[in-house]
């Protein structure tokens, strides 16, 4: 009697929890509606005249401004997209030295500018990054490879660290990481 007892409460609790009595939004999470709302359509010029008789050609009603995703590029001027980052060796001792390589692309709006980009190398300890090479450099728009030899401080113990390589132009930061290992 107490197995079937324990049973069929184990049942009801599942039928509860089913039902969506036990949890009210357990019946929303399974019956989510994940379809994007569309956006709302623009809204039209309409022409308005000053007076009920007036000849005056007619005035243009302010439009709703909406920023247009694919101009804040062109606003901001420049676009980074960083690429692959590379180390090598993948393992060291402590005050050694590494050879990095990040592969980065600028585009710009107009394609003859030139762009100042600081390439900035910094080792994570203790969950803080300690800059090893900063280097400023003018870009045109293409694709490029910031090289750099650190060397470490000599103090590392034995363990896994990260390289945080972040090219910037002043307004852009894009950021990359890449591991090894201290022997």
């Amino acid at each position: 009697m107490s197995a079937s007892f324990v049973g069929g409460v184990a049942l009801a609790f599942v039928l509860v929890q089913l039902g969506g009595c036990a949890d009210p939004n357990l019946r929303d999470r399974w019956a989510r509606d994940y379809r994007v709302t569309p956006e709302p359509a623009p809204t039209p010029v309409v022409p308005v005249r000053s007076g009920p008789a007036s000849d005056s050609p007619p005035r243009k009603q302010a439009e709703t401004a909406r920023p247009d995703p694919k101009s804040t590029d062109d606003v901001r001027g420049t676009r980074l997209d960083v690429g692959r980052s590379t180390v090598s060796p993948r393992s060291v001792s402590p005050g050694g030295s590494l050879v990095l390589s990040v592969q980065y692309t600028v585009l710009a709006a107009n394609a003859g500018a030139s762009t100042k980009i600081t390439e900035t190398h910094a080792l994570v300890i203790d969950n803080e990054p300690v800059e090893l090479r900063r280097q400023e450099v003018v870009r045109t728009p293409g694709t490029h490879t910031a090289n750099a030899k650190v060397t470490l401080p000599g103090t590392l113990s034995t363990g896994n660290y990260t390289l945080v390589t972040t090219i910037s132009d002043g307004k852009i930061n894009e950021t990359v990481k890449t591991s090894f290992a201290v022997n």
